[in-house]
Parts: C-alpha cells; sequence; structure tokens
C-alpha cells in the first residue's frame, strides 16, 4: 500500500525538487528584467553622489543596468540613473560606467572593482 500523507505537507521526496528563488531586478535602460546577479547596480550613497556597487552590498537607493555594452553606455549619459535615483551622474560614476562598458579580453564586461 501507498504511503499516505496529509494535505498540505510536503514528503521528503518533493523537498529536493524545489527550485530557488531567483531574485528578479529591472535594467533602468532598457527594461529588461533579469536575475539580480547578472546586473550593476547604482547606488545614491548617504552623501547624496552616485557609486557603481561592484559587489553590491552597499547601503542606500539603487538601481541596476544591464552589462550590455549599449545600456552601461546609455546609462554613462546619466538620464536613467538620474530619473531613477533622482541625483545627477558624477563624472566619477560616469566614469565607472564607461570601464564597465569596455569588453575586457575575455569578451565580457568586468563586474569587479
Amino acid at each position: 500500500m501507498g504511503r499516505v500523507t496529509r494535505p498540505g505537507v510536503v514528503s521528503p521526496e518533493v523537498v529536493g525538487l524545489r527550485r530557488k528563488h531567483v531574485p528578479l531586478r529591472r535594467c533602468v535602460v532598457c527594461g529588461a528584467q533579469r536575475p539580480k546577479a547578472e546586473l550593476t547596480r547604482i547606488v545614491r550613497g548617504a552623501e547624496g553622489g552616485l557609486l557603481v556597487d561592484a559587489p553590491p552590498k552597499a547601503p542606500g537607493r539603487g538601481a541596476y543596468v544591464c552589462r550590455a555594452e549599449a545600456c552601461l553606455e546609455q546609462a554613462a549619459k546619466g538620464r536613467a540613473i538620474s530619473r531613477a535615483l533622482d541625483r545627477p551622474v558624477t563624472d566619477e560614476a560616469a566614469r565607472r560606467l564607461r570601464e564597465l562598458a569596455e569588453p575586457s579580453p575575455a569578451g565580457r564586461p568586468d563586474a569587479g572593482p
């Protein structure tokens, strides 16, 4: 005879089949919805300036941008980021975004500091 379970109780076999939740965020430039790990975070810091948050850990309001070259270039121009974070893009943040937009030797933009 088969195993009887109560309604609403998950058997141990089913627990291993569950998928892990992947947080999604939307790019402020192109509007594409992607996993959070695939996006670059721009943060409005405590002093009011904008920072490119390489490991997304910094406190403050943030906006996400695709790592695609076109999206990073648009973000460096500043309009989408300025609108999302209610601050003008600083020269330092624009420079950092342009650096990320340049392809690295491996062919992908570098997400590191």
